[in-house]
């Protein structure tokens, strides 16, 4: 939020005689960060950005409180809850005399709140004789200066009250509210309802959206903007001043799914307090009377259903050095929270702070206050001094080195990682085949291409396939984040991480699924060392949503599915408008990674000769080569390795066959072995293959 501040109108509020420059300088070092320092038309302005936890310093005065604070100057504060009381009885009896003097009829104003969670105070009274002109000049300056366009005396006056105090108002011109009676009514609107807008738009409304109402219908949109019907305009005598709180979210959600953002709205969705309401009412009471000849018709109708409640809070001053290394005379943190508004008062050894009104939401805790104190006091006049004591060893994330680790490997081997977005609309969902109704939707979402968490990340891989498939020949991409699965409907999703990746090839001799599977097998390694071995890969047999039957393999670990790799059914790739084949792997790294080892096993050399024979068949292409190779085995323990070294399919072969070639390693590690032993186990294994494979032996 930036507020623009011209140096005439703050020095109104505090005296001060250094140049411009300084008072960016110490600001902005104070937590009110001034961006830049514009002249426009001779005038002197300060761009302030305001964080979002301060709307009590979007506004002038509460500006001006922050310099008089910094610079230790007297700052004039906003009328007590006494003086509030005795302006409203004051107002009270002016009605009255007027009404006498007037000879007429007494207005009657009337204020419902039919739903105190959404409007927590709602300020209002008649004023008459009204006469519309343009504000004075000076007024209408200051509004310019601030970016705002003056209008009229009675409109321009109640944008500058909310300028300089921070409270939006409204007005209405009473003449055009439906009944003898003036009924304000605050109430949701109706679903389907109306309401035009000053500027003549219709905005169609909800029955979450709060308006401000009379027996007729919508005024207003309320705290964000107002109706056409009761808009103020020439020949407007008599007007209702709305002064109101309203909360905070119940505004911006509003604001934002009407798609309309005001300087109304931009102040009441930060949370304003609603003790604001009766102080700029009165404030603007008297600049009506003063520039556009308002006389009182009515008393202020203050309906405020639930009152905040004052807090305070014990301090310990020696918190501050505690916390912020700093040591601070007890009279000067007096000093310091007094001239921000605190009421301040000793209890022992302790203060009994007790925050102003404006300052609730945000100062409810002891470093709260060691925030203020430091602030002010200034972080320049902390004397700099070098870290004492043993520096603290750095503690290792075995999951983060992991993480690390994994990424290094494919990328090793030719990956390339990306990010993707972790949340995701329904056109992505339906594509990789999830129901919306089954991922986890968003309260709040940038948009509709963002209003659920992914449930994979390969809709994510395959995106990012789709849009760099004309520029690439072949692209291998993975992506190691997480995702998110719903749990009940009281507690948050589940997160773990997934391990996925996708690789595209144009070339007609690359064998894609061995290509991502040696990948994986690679990854294995890594993880499990020496238990890689337990890792095996069985047919899918049935088809789901994104994998097609037979054309992908599940992942096991000591007969725990860790994941799959294959192809996704055609029917996804061609959602995604992808032509050239993929093939993909999703693996639970979050679950497997308990189950990591890379603590190295030491084999030693054998002491005694091997033996190698290769062998060459031809067997049916349903049989897999991970049953071959374990049955190889399992015939003799001098078998001590099986490496496949060549695969073919063709016509020459026939269908549905494929020739298969190994070589089989044979060792001992007693002896050395005889030639007719190792021809007596080879012969063993041609046998077994031949009868369990119906293998033919080339």
């Amino acid at each position: 939020m930036n507020l623009s501040v011209p140096y005439s109108w703050l020095k109104e509020y505090v005296r001060l005689s250094v140049s411009a420059k300084e008072v960016a300088r110490r600001m902005s070092l104070a937590g009110c960060t001034i961006d830049r320092i514009r002249v426009h038309e001779g005038e002197t302005i300060f761009d302030v950005e305001i964080t979002t936890n301060r709307p009590d310093a979007y506004a002038l005065m509460g500006f001006a409180r922050e310099v008089a604070a910094v610079f230790k100057k007297p700052f004039r504060e906003l009328l007590s809850d006494k003086e509030v009381i005795k302006a409203y009885a004051a107002l009270s009896k002016e009605a009255r005399l007027n009404q006498k003097k007037d000879k007429r009829t007494p207005y009657s104003l009337s204020i419902a709140i039919r739903n105190s969670s959404f409007c927590r105070r709602y300020c209002g009274m008649i004023l008459d004789h009204i006469k519309i002109a343009p504000s004075p000049l000076w007024m209408q300056k200051r509004l310019t200066l601030a970016g705002m366009r003056p209008i009229n005396n009675v409109v321009d006056i109640t944008n500058y009250v909310m300028l300089q105090i921070g409270q939006p108002m409204h007005a209405f011109d009473a003449d055009r509210l439906a009944g003898a009676e003036k009924k304000i009514i605050v109430r949701t609107a109706k679903s389907g309802e109306v309401c035009k807008t000053l500027d003549g738009e219709e905005k169609k409304l909800s029955s979450s959206m709060l308006v401000i109402a009379d027996v007729k219908g919508p005024l207003a949109i309320a705290g964000i903007k107002g109706g056409n019907r009761a808009g103020i305009h020439a020949g407007t005598h008599t007007i209702v001043l709305e002064s109101a709180n309203f909360e905070p979210v119940s505004i911006r959600t509003t604001s934002r799914t009407l798609d309309l953002r005001t300087d109304s709205s931009a102040r009441y969705e930060k949370g304003l307090s609603p003790e604001y309401s009766s102080r700029a009412l009165l404030y603007a009471i008297e600049l009506l009377q003063q520039y556009a000849h308002a006389h009182i018709a009515s008393a202020v109708i203050d309906v405020y259903p639930k009152k905040e409640k004052k807090t305070s809070i014990l301090f310990d001053v020696n918190e501050i050095t505690r916390i912020t290394g700093i040591s601070i005379p007890r009279a000067t943190v007096t000093r310091i929270l007094v001239s921000l508004g605190f009421r301040v008062s000793a209890k022992g050894t302790h203060l009994v702070v007790e925050p102003p009104f404006w300052r609730r939401a945000d100062c409810t805790h002891t470093h709260d206050l060691v925030e203020e104190i430091a602030r002010i006091y200034g972080y320049t006049n902390v004397s700099p001094r070098f870290l004492g004591g043993e520096i603290p060893p750095l503690e290792h994330n075995p999951l983060l080195r992991w993480e690390q680790k994994t990424k290094e490997v494919l990328r090793n081997r030719g990956w390339v990682e990306v990010m993707n977005y972790s949340c995701v609309g329904t056109q992505l969902l339906e594509k990789t085949g999830t129901r919306a109704e089954d991922a986890v939707k968003l309260h709040n979402p940038l948009s509709n291409e963002f209003a659920y968490l992914r449930k994979n990340l390969l809709g994510g891989l395959l995106e990012t396939i789709s849009s760099n498939e004309q520029r690439a020949a072949q692209l291998r991409v993975f992506e190691l984040s997480k995702v998110y699965v719903a749990s009940s409907p009281r507690n948050l999703p589940s997160e773990s991480r997934r391990l996925a990746g996708a690789f595209m090839s144009r070339g007609q001799d690359t064998d894609l699924f061995r290509a991502i599977k040696g990948s994986v097998e690679v990854l294995c390694r890594e993880w499990f060392g020496a238990r890689a071995k337990e890792i095996t890969f069985r047919l899918l047999e049935n088809s789901d949503s994104f994998w097609g039957k037979g054309n992908a393999a599940i992942l096991s670990f000591r007969r725990r599915e860790i994941g799959v790799c294959g192809f996704p059914l055609r029917a996804v790739t061609d959602a995604f408008g992808i032509k050239t084949p993929v093939v993909c792997f999703d693996l639970a790294f979050e679950d497997i990674y308990p189950f990591f080892d890379d603590t190295p096993v030491f084999t030693p050399l054998p002491k005694y000769p091997s033996v190698v024979r290769d062998i060459s068949f031809v067997v049916s292409a349903a049989v897999s080569y991970q049953d071959i190779e374990g049955s190889i085995r399992q015939q003799d323990p001098l078998i001590g390795k099986v490496e496949l070294f060549d695969v073919f399919e063709g016509a020459r072969i026939g269908a549905g066959k494929r020739s298969v070639a190994l070589h089989i390693t044979y060792v001992s590690s007693e002896r050395t072995l005889h030639a007719e032993e190792v021809d007596e186990t080879h012969a063993r294994v041609v046998a077994h293959l031949e009868k369990t494979y119906h293998a033919s032996i080339r």
